[in-house]
């Protein structure tokens, strides 16, 4: 009997959505894991998150990830698969949007610490 090979499905940018879609695969009855790396890039560094599963399951995984709109892409582009999740908010304005948050969370440290003093 041969054993059936692990295969990539995709790669994600982040630890948080590669466990939603192992989870998500899961809760459909396909085994996965997720091997992260780190790639060089250009000025740096960003961590890889490999999504595997059995080349018997690769079709049915893809196709359910598809289907929650976790992945674009088809098998004859596999390397290329991108996730669509997290696109749609430029990073600048992601940042943007956390340092304001930070601001609001300083400011109201301060002016609980000011009030007990």
């Amino acid at each position: 009997m041969e054993e059936d090979r692990e295969v990539r499905l995709c790669s994600v940018n982040n630890s948080l959505d590669a466990q939603c879609i192992v989870d998500l695969l899961k809760e459909n009855g396909i085994a996965s894991y997720k091997k992260s790396g780190i790639m060089e890039i250009y000025g740096g560094s960003s961590i890889e998150n490999d999504i595997y599963v059995s080349e018997t399951n690769y079709d049915r995984a893809m196709q359910i990830a598809k289907e929650y709109h976790m992945l674009e892409g088809n098998k004859e582009d596999a390397e290329d698969v991108q996730r669509n999740i997290g696109e749609s908010m430029p990073k600048g304005v992601m940042y943007m949007l956390i340092m304001v948050i930070l601001l609001i969370f300083m400011a109201a440290a301060l002016a609980f610490l000011c009030r007990n003093v």
